[in-house]
């Protein structure tokens, strides 16, 4: 986990929420730095997104929708082009 981070700082929201699945293969094939897995609910913070790093996160459970209630994926604006 590298922390709480907004979309304002530099990255945008792309889609809309993954599924736990989609969250944990994106996770565990990510080796682009311009894209962030991130997770609502990580470490009791029901308001911010935490981003996911697979060396620190790869226990996690996706699926227990109570503790990490939505996944998102985001991308670093410079990468697609928005200032």
């Amino acid at each position: 986990m590298n922390g709480n981070l907004s979309p304002q700082e530099n990255f945008e929201w792309t889609s809309g929420p993954l599924t736990p699945d989609e969250a944990r293969a994106a996770l565990q094939s990510n080796q682009d730095p311009n894209a962030l897995v991130m997770c609502r609910g990580y470490g009791d913070d029901d308001e911010n997104f935490t981003e996911l790093v697979w060396d620190d996160d790869f226990e996690l459970d996706f699926r227990d929708s109570i503790s990490y209630p939505e996944f998102q994926l985001w991308i670093r604006r410079k990468a697609i082009g928005t200032p």
